[in-house]
């Protein structure tokens, strides 16, 4: 989780949320709401064990709001139970980096699958103004998705949040 919450801070500016479109990418199994045309990323960590997981990852990031989908293999846990994925997916999600000053976790179902949401708020004086994460990390089959929604405190509302979250569809 910290590749991508290093990503929203290298990104000065985030994106404006009038114009949202559906994002489909086939390949990786789903289509979401984006507010604008995501660019595409793929990564490759080695996490200091025998095992290798490229992530691919779509953000889109401009003025006000930044969205991001990332797609990994399970390979990394093959033998764990979705819910243990979830609990080494979200360790140190709540560690006081970057100037963190609230966080939460709480256990979600998406479609019957199990998931993680994770709702962080960073402040630091004179670097960064109150800003929102909020992470949804789905257990999906051999696939973890990480869905990740970010602004300025203000900014970030309820529905808007829903809006992203809500759309994200799996593709049969």
């Amino acid at each position: 989780m910290k590749h991508i919450l290093a990503v929203f801070f290298m990104i000065p500016a985030l994106v404006a949320v009038d114009d949202w479109q559906t994002f489909t990418a086939e390949e990786h199994g789903f289509s979401v709401l984006m507010p604008c045309e995501p660019e595409a990323a793929e990564r490759t960590d080695k996490p200091g064990v025998a095992a290798t997981y490229t992530s691919y990852d779509f953000e889109c990031l401009g003025e006000v709001i930044g969205c991001m989908v990332s797609r990994k293999d399970n390979i990394y846990y093959p033998d764990s139970s979705a819910e243990a994925v979830l609990d080494m997916e979200t360790d140190g999600a709540d560690a006081a980096e970057w100037g963190l000053k609230k966080s939460k976790i709480k256990k979600i179902r998406y479609l019957g699958f199990p998931g993680r949401e994770v709702s962080l708020v960073f402040e630091q004086e004179g670097v960064i103004e109150c800003s929102e994460f909020v992470v949804r990390i789905l257990v999906i089959g051999k696939n973890i998705y990480t869905l990740v929604i970010s602004g300025p405190c203000q900014e970030l509302d309820r529905k808007t949040k829903k809006k992203f979250f809500r759309s994200f569809r799996l593709l049969d």
